[in-house]
């Protein structure tokens, strides 16, 4: 149960002064290693500025065994001066906290992860707004191509799992917590059986996948909908990602103050953080890469989808299967 760390990753967040220095000095009180506090990076925007987060929680067997990132994917944190509070769209800054959190205290217990954890997040109070596609939408602060670039897509993670808001739409009538197919360099593959299993324990009731399209994994240069950014860390990182979504049956905008529901807040970080452990253990499939690999054997190279050009020989090697037959109306 994480129901302590997200409170105390709320009351930090909740500050209208919170910042990665805030955090950073929380971790530090707690945390004599300084393997267990987070660097902070502040990037400044045209009219504001963010301060991204980075945990790298080393496991028992550090760099041998699977290291996993958990990336807290927002806009910002909050909409201030012109509301007070915290917004819908931290959830994911609040879980990824919580999760680093208890990685950090059951490290200092005895009991850490056997690979390395990465914990990504970034904290802007006074993030800006816009209303396409949807009105009240939380905007990035910062130049959001280069948060994914340079740091929501860790290099030397194997796999990545993408933790965000998603209430802003009807796609989904479901209040809780929701997990899409797994994303490989633009191919999207099923869902994986070890998370629809995880997410079920987690939650104690049956699983649910969040549908995404192709549109969803498109660069945000492409101008396509999109549901969100919770996809968009796989257009800069090579390994298996997944999207694990805070959804809710009726809409509610990113801007909305008031709405962050703690169930959705603990079963995320709880979701995040044993899947960390099984993945370090290797008892957590994010994806088949056989199936992968298949997949690639018979179409091609997807990876111009995520705003990646393939090898030339790639495109060479693979020939697309002949085309069905039109038919007529």
């Amino acid at each position: 149960m994480l129901t302590r760390e997200i409170l105390d990753a709320w009351d930090l967040i909740d500050l209208p002064s919170s910042s990665g220095t805030s955090i950073r000095n929380y971790f530090a009180a707690e945390f004599a290693e300084e393997s267990l506090r987070p660097t902070v990076t502040r990037i400044d925007g045209d009219h504001t500025s963010t301060d991204v987060l980075r945990w790298t929680i080393p496991g028992s067997e550090s760099k041998t065994a699977p290291t996993l990132a958990v990336i807290g994917r927002l806009g910002g944190t909050g909409v201030r001066p012109g509301k007070e509070g915290t917004v819908s769209d931290a959830d994911g800054a609040i879980v990824a906290t919580a999760v680093a959190l208890k990685l950090a205290r059951a490290q200092q217990r005895g009991e850490p992860t056997k690979g390395d954890v990465i914990v990504v997040t970034h904290i802007c109070p006074a993030a800006p707004t816009r209303d396409h596609p949807v009105p009240g939408q939380m905007d990035s602060p910062v130049p959001i191509d280069e948060l994914l670039r340079l740091h929501e897509s860790p290099a030397e993670a194997d796999a990545l799992i993408s933790i965000d808001t998603t209430r802003s739409h009807y796609l989904i009538n479901h209040t809780g917590i929701a997990a899409t197919p797994t994303l490989k360099n633009g191919v999207i593959l099923r869902i994986s059986p070890d998370v629809m299993k995880l997410l079920a324990e987690v939650t104690s009731e049956p699983p649910v996948a969040l549908p995404i399209t192709m549109q969803d994994i498109t660069p945000l240069s492409s101008g396509l909908f999109r549901i969100n950014s919770i996809m968009q860390p796989g257009n800069y990182f090579d390994g298996p990602v997944i999207g694990l979504a805070s959804v809710s049956r009726h809409p509610i905008h990113g801007s909305t103050t008031g709405a962050n529901r703690p169930e959705n807040l603990e079963h995320a970080a709880r979701f995040a953080v044993e899947a960390a452990r099984r993945f370090g253990r290797g008892a957590l499939q994010i994806h088949d890469e056989a199936e992968y690999l298949r997949f690639i054997d018979t179409y091609g190279s997807m990876a111009h989808l995520v705003g990646r050009v393939p090898d030339t020989g790639d495109r060479q090697k693979h020939t697309p299967p002949p085309a069905s037959p039109q038919r007529l109306p």
